[in-house]
């Protein structure tokens, strides 16, 4: 969200867009609904919505999902098998 809002306000603090954020206010009206409309898109429609939370740790598994969700895979299905990569989920 700052990166966005940056671009059209550059007046605005991290600081100020991250108390907006905590808030749940944002540009286009309430961040939790904007969130929760994402959210609920993935549910319905996962072939084409992918919705990542920032409770994927380690990061290796956002990135192995991300990879499928764009049908390229991060390792190939032996090293997969053997365990090279290991990636948390929630």
């Amino acid at each position: 969200m700052w990166q966005f809002v940056r671009r059209m306000l550059p007046e605005l603090l991290f600081h100020e867009v991250f108390e907006l954020a905590c808030e749940g206010r944002c540009l286009s009206g309430s961040t939790w609904d904007h969130i929760l409309g994402y959210r609920n898109a993935s549910k319905a429609n996962p072939e084409t919505v992918l919705f990542l939370r920032c409770c994927m740790i380690p990061a290796v598994g956002a990135v192995t999902k991300l990879a499928r969700f764009v049908g390229q895979p991060l390792i190939s299905p032996d090293e997969e098998e053997a365990g090279v990569v290991h990636g948390g989920h929630c």
